[in-house]
């Protein structure tokens, strides 16, 4: 029984959406571009960051709530949209001022996605666990449930529209399609055991072509990409079948031929259906283009944006001054993932030197505070393995951050004793 619930327990902290439930840690948590020039970045804690002039300069609102701010969507300059976990608030002018607006009863809120400024979507969880549908199309003032075919105890988590009648919607078993502007949802013939993996995200063409992403757990998190050609009757590989390791964090597709997806600590493009794919190395969660060359990300802590594609980035350190050019093409140094993670008590963390230089690799709780220094000295070119032994610290997640000259990546690691 022990054994059970501890493997309940590693699936749950696998799963990101569950990270802001069980610490304080601030981060950037969604981002949304109307074009080059106007956009919004939210983090967890209800800060709001809107930018109109290219990140040049930023201003900055605070959303008081005490939950986790989700996602947010602008349909105009002035009209925006921010979802929390129990909350929708919205702004009509420009991000000035947020209203909390009045929803129907539910359990959790998971995403939204709006047509226009009138009509919109949220997915959550209702009352009974299952997964949930409610629209508006009177600019938010109401809202109504959708008639959905669910069984599933699961929660909606990403929209996409082709049209204003077609789109789709999927929970982590399955994909639901409308047709009829999202009046109604017929559940498509996809299935994902959701204990061992589970359906990120879908993308819509045409009625006709559908491509989803999804991830399932097997010596580590590995993403996959599927697509229907026949409205979702029928579902194959995308491309050569390509797994991504550690799973797929977001995805962007111009055509079903072209398209990023960011998996890892990696962006990787195709541009010939997934035949063959071309690694970036450009660590971000979720990232937003504007167009098939401009393109805005985030991970936790930092805020980037691209003018070709990702082939060369810009990171803004800071949201007053610090705008740095960085290239994936060019990088000194590596981080990897640590493994295994989650892990107890004991870790393996590796990392590479492309130029020798002092290299300090350190581990930090959820409120900052050092716990262990692995690394502290000189290295030469090479590839370096390092153990981190946590028997003395409690169950948690934890961070790990390497420094050397201007390289600085962190990353999480989870303790399950």
């Amino acid at each position: 029984m022990i054994n059970v619930v501890k493997n309940i327990i590693l699936i749950l902290l696998l799963c990101s959406e569950v990270f802001p439930h069980i610490t304080n840690y601030k981060y950037y948590a969604d981002l949304y571009f109307l074009n080059k020039n106007y956009g919004a970045v939210i983090k967890n804690d209800g800060t709001v960051l809107i930018t109109k002039d290219s990140g040049n300069n930023w201003t900055t609102n605070k959303i008081q709530t005490t939950n986790n701010l989700k996602q947010v969507v602008f349909t105009s300059e002035s009209n925006g949209w921010i979802l929390s976990d129990y909350n929708l608030f919205a702004t009509k002018d420009g991000g000035i001022t947020w209203t909390q607006k009045t929803l129907l009863n539910h359990h959790m809120l998971s995403c939204m996605h709006f047509l226009n400024d009138s009509t919109g979507f949220i997915g959550g969880q209702d009352t009974l666990d299952r997964s949930m549908i409610i629209r508006t199309v009177d600019y938010g003032k109401t809202w109504t449930f959708s008639q959905i075919d669910t069984v599933f105890n699961s929660t909606i988590r990403h929209f996409d529209f082709c049209s204003d009648n077609v789109g789709v919607a999927n929970d982590i078993s399955t994909v639901y399609k409308t047709k009829n502007g999202g009046q109604s949802w017929s559940k498509l013939p996809i299935f994902v055991y959701s204990i061992a993996g589970g359906l990120i995200s879908s993308k819509i063409f045409s009625e006709d072509t559908i491509i989803t992403s999804s991830w399932y757990a097997e010596i580590v998190a590995e993403g996959y990409l599927s697509i229907s050609n026949n409205g979702g009757k029928n579902w194959s590989h995308y491309g050569n079948g390509q797994s991504f390791h550690w799973g797929i964090k977001d995805q962007y597709f111009i055509t079903k031929e072209i398209g990023f997806v960011s998996a890892g600590s990696n962006i990787y493009s195709t541009t010939n259906g997934g035949n063959k794919w071309d690694t970036l190395n450009v660590n971000v969660t979720k990232f937003h283009f504007v167009d098939d060359k401009n393109s805005w990300g985030i991970n936790d802590q930092t805020i980037m944006f691209t003018k070709d594609g990702w082939k060369t980035f810009f990171s803004i350190d800071s949201l007053t001054t610090n705008i740095k050019n960085l290239t994936n093409q060019k990088s000194d140094f590596h981080l990897y993932q640590n493994f295994p993670n989650p892990f107890n008590p004991t870790t393996t963390i590796n990392f590479s030197v492309q130029k020798s230089g002092f290299i300090t690799l350190k581990v930090y709780d959820v409120l900052g505070r050092e716990v262990a220094t692995l690394i502290n000295e000189n290295k030469s070119v090479g590839n370096y393995s390092v153990k981190f032994n946590a028997d003395k610290l409690v169950s948690g997640i934890y961070f790990y951050n390497m420094r050397a000259s201007d390289f600085v990546q962190t990353k999480k690691l989870i303790l399950l004793k």
